[in-house]
């Protein structure tokens, strides 16, 4: 029996952390404009530059809104191997797209999903799980929310509670999911047990709720350490990638290892750079 639970008492402080996203909006000043210019001069040669590209166009930063050159550029930057490219391309055929281009946006989300990518691994069960694309298959959605409830990707929260109000959340309909549930840790899924499975939401934060932000690098950061990363590395396109996922290089070739640079400046990428359709499709789950 699937039920809802209370999250907390209603004088019990909860603590939960947020990650400030870098976020990028339409910006036509000589800085943007030289940014964009710098990144476009990159993308011949870099595969990440080629998705920041797509990014100022899908945002007009540095230049005009463009939606069809923005995928354009995400297509380069997967045509070149980037699960990046190949998941924001993916993301934005759903959005915007008609039936056969959501079609086919859901084959690049799964690709990336499949490269484990976790935020791909969490819109595939969430896009799979709604009528809203029209391409619900709680069999395939089964897979994909389970496996983000295995990763402890929180945002699935949304997701089971959602398909818990709708009476979607059986063990008929989705049999991995309800044992990933079982089996999930209590800080994740807090009160869960074999007998007694419960699901809950993420509440909003109010007076109950002390939120903690942890602050990253601001967008100017980030685009001057791509850059930085850019001129001190070679071209990246059709080689094989290496330790340091920079396709076709080493560690020691572009920067010491210890820091891993690379790996930090990658991770903001793809995880706290949330473009306008990330957030819209965030924001519609409610």
């Amino acid at each position: 029996m699937i039920k809802k639970m209370l999250l907390l008492p209603l004088l019990t402080a909860a603590f939960y952390t947020t990650a400030e996203p870098v976020k990028m909006g339409e910006c036509d000043t000589s800085e943007c404009r030289e940014y964009f210019k710098d990144y476009k001069r990159y993308a011949k040669s870099h595969i990440d530059a080629s998705s920041m590209v797509g990014d100022m166009y899908l945002n007009g930063y540095g230049t005009d809104v463009d939606k069809e050159k923005a995928l354009d550029y995400y297509k380069k930057a997967a045509r070149w191997g980037s699960v990046l490219g190949r998941y924001k391309m993916g993301l934005l055929m759903l959005q915007h797209g008609e039936q056969e281009e959501r079609e086919e946006g859901l084959v690049h989300l799964s690709d990336a999903a499949k490269r484990d990518h976790p935020t791909a691994i969490y819109f595939m069960g969430e896009v799979l799980s709604t009528d809203k694309y029209g391409l619900k298959d709680l069999e395939r959605a089964d897979e994909w929310i389970a496996r983000s409830i295995k990763e402890q990707n929180h945002n699935v929260i949304y997701t089971l509670g959602r398909l818990s109000d709708e009476g979607e959340l059986t063990e008929a309909n989705l049999p991995a999911t309800i044992a990933a549930i079982k089996r999930a840790p209590d800080s994740m899924i807090p009160g869960q047990s074999p007998e007694t499975l419960e699901t809950y939401r993420l509440p909003p934060p109010d007076e109950r709720y002390e939120v903690i932000t942890v602050n990253g690098p601001n967008l100017a950061e980030v685009l001057d350490y791509g850059l930085k990363l850019f001129k001190a590395a070679p071209s990246d396109i059709h080689k094989k990638t290496t330790g340091t996922r920079i396709r076709g290089r080493d560690c020691e070739d572009v920067f010491s290892c210890s820091t891993v640079p690379v790996a930090n400046w990658q991770r903001y990428m793809a995880y706290q750079f949330h473009t306008p359709f990330e957030v819209e499709l965030f924001n519609s789950r409610f």
